[in-house]
C-alpha cells in the first residue's frame, strides 16, 4: 500500500472513530511497554498520566511519549513511598504533578527539567528527608498546602515572583524554614507565615499579598504596619488575632478579602485609605470594638456579613459603592445611622436610613435608631434583615404605600412592638418577625398572600392574629412558639403545615375556616389550651398527630357534607372506608367506636393517657401500628392482645400462639420481632396487615381459606421460613411480602392472585420452586431478584408484563417455560420473548435466562433486544447478533460481566443508554457505521473499555451523505497531510543546509590550526 493510500486509511479510520466516540470521554489503566509504569489516557485521549511506577530503578526517566501521545501529568500518588528512587528526571512535556506524587520518597535527592510544570499538587514531594534544594518553575503559580512537608534535608527554596498563592503548611518541617528567624515568613512577593511570638510587625516593601490564613490565630500580635506595596490581604489572613489593636494600610491597598480580620475583637479602628476597593465576606465580622471604618471612593463592594457584630457607630459610603451584601451590618448594636455620597448611583440615605438609589428598596436601618418609624411611600421591598436586632419599636406603611414584600428576617429580633402593613404587600418571607418577643400587635393586609416559614416564630407577646383570605397556606413554625398567643382566624387557608402553630400554649380560640382542606403533623402541637375543634366539610386529609399535646381537647365537630364526621369525641373518616382517626377527648376514661367503623388509623389514640376502657365493634378489619400504644388499656393488658376482632399484639414471652376463632385481622406489626415460632390461624381470619410476621421465628406458615389480603412486607425477614402455603382466596399481595425469606424453598401462588409486587420474593435465595398462577397478569420490579436457587420458571398464560429488573441476581436460573395461550410471551429454547400484537413474530428478546452459561446466538426474527433483557447475565460469556438487529435497548446487557467482545452488525440504527454499561471484562467493541443513534453512556463502568476498544465498520449501505462528509474530511486531511510533508521536507532541506555550513566552517577551523 502507498503512503497516500495508508494516509487516506488512516484518516477515514480516525473519521469514522471520532463520529461515534467523541462524546464518550474514557480513560483506563494500562502498562506501558517498557513495563515501568502505570498510566491513563486524559483531556479526551490525547494526553497521557502516569498512574503508578511498578520499576525498581533509583533513577528514573519519565518518558517523553507513551502511544504517541505526550506524557504530560504525574498523577495522583503515581510514585508514593517508592523509597529507592534517588532521582526524577523529566521532560519538557511534563506540566502537572499532582497531589502526593512523590510523597514519602525518602531518598529522593535530585529533580531535574521541571521547566515547563505548571502545577504541583497538595503533598507532592511531602516526607522527601533527602531532597536538599528547589527551584519553583516559572509557570507555577501556586504553591500547594504541604508540599514540601516534613523534608528535613531541604534548605534551599526558590520562590519567584509570579507566585500568587500559599497554601497551609508549605515548608514546615524543612531545614529553610527551621533556619527562619522569628518573625514574618516571606516568599517571593507573599507574607505567607509567621514565626514566634510575634507582637509588632511591619510587611517590608515588595510583598504585594498577605497569604490566606498567614497570621492566623496569632494571640500576642498587637499593631500591624502594612507597605504601600501591599495591595491584598488574603482569606482569614489576621483571624481570631485577640490582640490586635491597630492595622495600618499603605497607599496601595485594594483588597480585603473574606473573614480577614474576623474575631480580631480588639481592633478599634480601620482605616483603609483611598485605594481599597472591595472588604470581603465577613472581613470585620464579631471585631467587637471596632467603632470606625473608613475607605475612600474606589471602594464598589461590601461583602456579605462584613461588618457583623461590630461597633461602629456610622457608616460612609462613597460613590463607587455599588454593591452592599446581606446582612453586612448586622447586629451593629451602635450603628446610628448611614451617610452616602451624593453623586452614587447605587444607593442613597434618608434621614439616616440606607435605601437603593430609586428608594424602592430599604436596604438597612440603623440598630441603635429607636423609635417609630414610617416606611415611605415608594419603598416596595423591605430587604432581608434590613431592621434585624434594631431598636425600632413600630413600624407603619403609609395608605397608598407601595411596599409588596418584606424579606427573609427583615425585623428578626428587633425591638418592634406592633406593625401596621399597607394594603400591597403580598409576601411576608422566612423569619421575617422571628424572635420579636415585644411585638404585641399585627395588622396583616387583605393582599397577603404567603406567609413564610418561621415568619412569626417566638413572638411570646403576640395575642391574636388573623389570616386574611388570600392565604391559602400556612407555613412551617409560621407562628410555632407564640406563646401568648390567645386567638387565630384563618380565613380562607386550605393547608395547615407541621407545627405552624406548635406550642402556642395559650391558644384557646380557633376558627378554621370554611376552606381548610389539609393539616400536617404536629401542626397544633402542644396548643394545651384548646378544648373543642370544628373542621369545615372542605376538610380532605388530616393527620392523627395534628393535635399532639393538645392534652385539653374534649370535642370535635365536623360540618356536614364532607370526607370527615364526628361524634363529639372523635374524628372518623368516611371514605373509603369508615375510619377511627382520632379521639379528640385526651381525657375520657372510656370509649366506645361506632357500629360500622372498619379501620383504626395510627396514633389514633396519641395522648389518649387516660383510656382504660375501648369497646370496638366486630367491624373493624383494621387496626394500624402504634394506634392503641399510648393507652394505658394496652400497657395493662398481659398476653396476646385483641382489638375487637383483631389481633392487635403478640405476647412477647411466647412461643407458640393459637389465634381465637372469630377473629377476623392481624394488625400491622402483631408478631414483629417477636420470639414466637409456631402460629395457628383461624379459618375466620380475612386479612393480614403490614410487617404482621416481619422478622419471626417462625418456620411453617399456613395462611388459612378465606384470607383475602396480606400487606407489605407481611413475612419479610423470616430467615427461618421454610414453607408458606397460601389459600386460593387470597387476591392480593403486598409489595416485600416475602423479601429476604432465606430459608424459604417453594412457593405456590393462588388462582385469584392477578399480580406479584415488586421485592415479593426479593433475596429468597433457598427458594428453588415457584408455581404462578394462571390469573396472574403482572409482576414488579425485582419481583424474584437473587433468588439464587431459582433454576426455571413457568410464564402462566394470563401474564401481559413484566417490570425490569424482576430477575437480576438469579443466578442459577437457566430457562423460562411458557404456556402456549400466553399472547404476549412466548419461549423459544428457554429464552423469553415478545410476541407482536398482530402477526405474533417473535421479534423481541424479552428476558434472557440469567444464570445460563455460555454463548447465544440470537434467532434470524429477532430486531430488537429488549431493554435490560439481558441484565446481570454473568454466566453469559458471548452474544451473535443476526443482521436483522435494528435496535439494543436501555440496560440491555447491564451487568454481564463475562462478556469480552460485542460485534454490532450492519442493520443496527440505535444502541440506547447504558446498554452494555457496567461490563467488566469487556474490551473489544466492533460497530457498523450505519449507527445513527448512540447514547454517550453506553459504555459506563466498563473498566477495560477504551477508544482502541473500538472498531468501526464502513458499512455497504452507509448514507450518501456520510460518505461525501468522510470524503471531505478525508481530502482535508491529505492536503493537511502533503503540507506537512512539505515542511518537513523544507525544514530537511534547511537542516542539511546548516549542517553543510557548520561542518564548512569546522572544516576551515582545522586547517587553520
Amino acid at each position: 500500500m502507498s503512503s497516500l493510500k495508508k494516509s487516506v486509511s488512516c484518516i477515514l479510520t480516525l473519521v469514522m472513530v471520532f463520529s461515534f466516540v467523541a462524546a464518550t470521554p474514557l480513560s483506563v489503566n494500562a502498562v506501558d511497554e517498557d513495563s515501568q509504569f502505570t498510566y491513563r489516557k486524559i483531556k479526551d485521549n490525547s494526553e497521557i498520566e502516569l498512574t503508578g511506577y511498578i520499576g525498581n530503578s533509583n533513577t528514573v526517566n519519565i518518558p517523553g511519549t507513551i502511544e504517541n501521545l505526550d506524557v504530560s501529568s504525574i498523577g495522583e500518588g503515581a510514585f508514593e513511598n517508592k523509597t529507592a528512587i534517588e532521582s526524577v528526571k523529566f521532560t519538557s512535556k511534563v506540566t502537572n504533578i499532582d497531589k502526593n506524587a512523590f510523597k514519602g520518597c525518602a531518598s529522593l535527592k535530585t529533580l531535574t527539567k521541571m521547566n515547563e510544570v505548571a502545577s504541583i499538587g497538595e503533598s507532592a514531594f511531602e516526607g522527601c528527608s533527602s531532597l536538599e534544594s528547589f527551584v519553583f518553575p516559572s509557570n507555577v503559580t501556586e504553591v500547594s498546602s504541604r508540599v514540601f512537608y516534613g523534608c528535613s534535608s531541604l534548605s534551599s527554596i526558590e520562590v519567584h515572583r509570579n507566585i500568587e498563592t500559599i497554601g497551609r503548611d508549605p515548608f514546615s518541617g524543612t531545614k529553610w524554614y527551621n533556619g527562619q528567624p522569628d518573625g514574618i515568613l516571606t516568599a517571593g512577593k507573599i507574607a505567607f507565615s509567621y514565626k514566634g511570638d510575634i507582637t509588632d510587625i511591619e510587611i517590608p516593601l515588595d510583598i504585594e499579598k498577605i497569604n490566606n490564613y498567614a497570621f492566623l490565630g496569632c494571640k500576642t500580635l498587637k499593631t500591624v504596619k502594612l507597605s504601600d506595596d501591599v495591595e491584598d490581604i488574603g482569606y482569614y489572613a489576621f483571624q481570631n488575632c485577640t490582640s490586635l489593636e491597630s492595622i495600618t494600610f499603605g497607599v496601595g491597598a485594594a483588597l480585603i478579602y473574606a473573614g480577614a480580620f474576623k474575631g480580631c475583637t480588639s481592633l478599634k479602628e480601620a482605616n483603609c485609605g483611598d485605594t481599597m476597593a472591595s472588604v470581603g465576606y465577613q472581613a470585620f465580622y464579631g471585631c467587637t470594638s471596632l467603632e470606625v471604618f473608613t475607605a475612600g471612593e474606589v471602594l464598589s463592594e461590601i461583602g456579605d456579613y462584613a461588618f457583623y457584630d461590630t461597633a461602629i457607630k456610622t457608616i460612609s459610603l462613597g460613590k463607587n459603592v455599588n454593591n452592599i451584601g446581606a446582612h453586612a451590618f448586622l447586629n451593629c448594636k451602635k450603628l446610628e445611622s448611614f451617610s452616602v455620597d451624593e453623586a452614587s448611583k447605587s444607593y442613597k440615605a434618608v434621614d439616616g436610613v440606607l435605601f437603593s438609589k430609586n428608594e424602592k428598596t430599604l436596604v438597612a436601618y440603623p440598630a441603635a435608631k429607636a423609635g417609630d418609624y414610617e416606611v415611605p411611600k415608594n419603598v416596595e421591598t423591605i430587604a432581608a434583615g434590613s431592621f434585624r436586632n434594631s431598636k425600632v419599636t413600630g413600624v407603619t406603611f403609609a395608605e397608598d404605600s407601595k411596599a409588596k414584600t418584606l424579606g427573609s428576617y427583615a425585623f428578626m429580633d428587633c425591638a418592634i412592638e406592633s406593625i401596621h402593613m399597607s394594603g400591597n404587600i403580598d409576601l411576608i418571607s422566612v423569619g421575617a418577625f422571628k424572635g420579636c418577643t415585644s411585638l404585641k400587635s399585627v395588622t396583616l393586609p387583605e393582599s397577603l398572600t404567603k406567609i413564610g416559614s418561621y415568619a412569626f416564630f417566638g413572638n411570646t407577646a403576640l395575642t391574636e392574629i388573623i389570616i386574611p383570605g388570600k392565604v391559602t397556606d400556612i407555613s412551617t413554625y409560621a407562628f410555632a412558639d407564640c406563646a401568648n398567643l390567645k386567638k387565630v382566624k384563618i380565613t380562607d387557608v386550605i393547608r395547615v403545615r407541621s407545627y405552624a402553630f406548635g406550642s402556642c400554649r395559650s391558644l384557646s380560640d380557633l376558627d378554621l375556616g370554611s376552606s381548610l382542606q389539609s393539616v400536617n403533623d404536629y401542626a397544633f402541637n402542644n396548643c394545651s389550651k384548646l378544648t373543642s375543634l370544628n373542621f369545615p366539610a372542605s376538610l380532605d386529609d388530616i393527620s392523627a398527630l395534628a393535635f399532639s399535646g393538645c392534652f385539653g381537647l374534649k370535642g370535635i365537630f365536623v360540618e356536614n357534607g364532607g370526607k370527615y364526621f364526628a361524634d363529639g369525641k372523635a374524628l372518623y373518616r368516611s371514605t373509603p372506608e369508615s375510619t377511627l382517626v382520632m379521639l379528640a377527648d385526651k381525657s375520657a376514661a372510656s370509649y366506645s367506636l361506632k357500629d360500622d367503623t372498619k379501620a383504626i388509623a395510627a396514633d389514633a389514640f396519641k395522648d389518649c393517657k387516660s383510656l382504660t376502657d375501648i369497646n370496638v365493634p366486630g367491624s373493624v378489619l383494621s387496626v394500624k401500628a402504634g394506634a392503641l400504644d399510648d393507652t394505658p388499656w394496652i400497657t395493662s393488658k398481659r398476653g396476646n392482645v385483641y382489638v375487637g376482632k383483631v389481633f392487635y399484639k403478640a405476647d412477647n414471652g411466647s412461643t407458640v400462639v393459637n389465634v381465637e376463632n372469630g377473629t377476623i385481622a392481624i394488625a400491622e406489626r402483631a408478631f414483629k420481632d417477636s420470639r414466637v415460632n409456631t402460629v395457628n390461624l383461624p379459618s375466620t381470619l380475612k386479612y393480614i396487615g403490614k410487617e404482621a410476621f416481619f422478622n419471626t421465628r417462625i418456620s411453617e406458615l399456613v395462611i388459612p381459606s378465606g384470607v383475602v389480603y396480606m400487606g407489605d412486607m407481611c413475612v419479610a425477614n423470616s430467615n427461618v421460613l421454610t414453607k408458606i402455603t397460601l389459600p386460593s382466596s387470597l387476591k392480593s399481595l403486598g409489595k416485600g411480602a416475602f423479601y429476604k425469606c432465606a430459608a424459604l424453598l417453594s412457593a405456590e401462588l393462588p388462582e385469584k392472585l392477578t399480580r406479584i409486587e415488586a421485592d415479593t420474593f426479593y433475596a429468597c435465595v433457598s427458594l428453588s420452586e415457584i408455581k404462578l398462577g394462571s390469573s396472574l397478569e403482572s409482576i414488579g420490579t425485582y419481583a424474584f431478584s437473587e433468588c439464587s436457587g431459582l433454576k426455571e420458571l413457568t410464564i402462566p398464560k394470563a401474564l401481559s408484563s413484566i417490570d425490569k429488573y424482576a430477575f437480576t441476581g438469579c443466578s442459577n436460573l437457566e430457562k423460562f417455560n411458557c404456556d402456549n395461550e400466553n399472547t404476549t410471551f412466548a419461549q423459544v429454547d428457554g429464552v423469553l420473548f415478545l410476541r407482536e400484537t398482530e402477526s405474533e413474530e417473535l421479534s423481541t428478546i424479552a428476558f434472557y435466562p440469567t444464570g445460563r452459561n455460555g454463548k447465544y446466538v440470537v434467532p434470524e426474527e429477532v430486531k430488537t433486544i429488549g431493554a435490560g433483557a439481558f441484565y446481570d447475565c454473568d454466566a453469559l460469556t458471548g452474544i451473535t447478533f443476526n443482521n436483522g438487529i435494528k435496535t439494543i435497548e436501555a440496560e440491555a446487557f447491564f451487568d454481564c460481566d463475562a462478556i469480552t467482545e460485542i460485534e454490532i452488525p450492519e442493520g443496527c440504527k440505535g444502541i440506547k443508554s447504558l446498554a452494555f454499561a457496567s461490563c467488566d471484562e469487556l474490551r473489544s467493541f466492533t460497530v457498523n457505521s450505519n449507527l445513527t443513534e448512540y447514547d454517550k453512556n453506553t459504555f459506563e463502568g466498563c473498566p477495560y473499555f477504551s477508544f482502541n476498544s473500538v472498531k468501526i465498520v464502513l458499512a455497504e449501505s452507509s448514507s450518501l451523505s456520510l460518505i461525501i462528509f468522510v470524503v471531505i474530511i478525508a481530502v482535508i486531511g491529505i492536503a493537511g497531510y502533503l503540507i506537512y510533508r512539505k515542511r518537513v521536507r523544507k525544514n530537511d532541506e534547511e537542516a542539511s543546509a546548516a549542517l553543510s555550513k557548520s561542518n564548512d566552517k569546522n572544516s576551515e577551523s582545522s586547517k587553520k590550526k
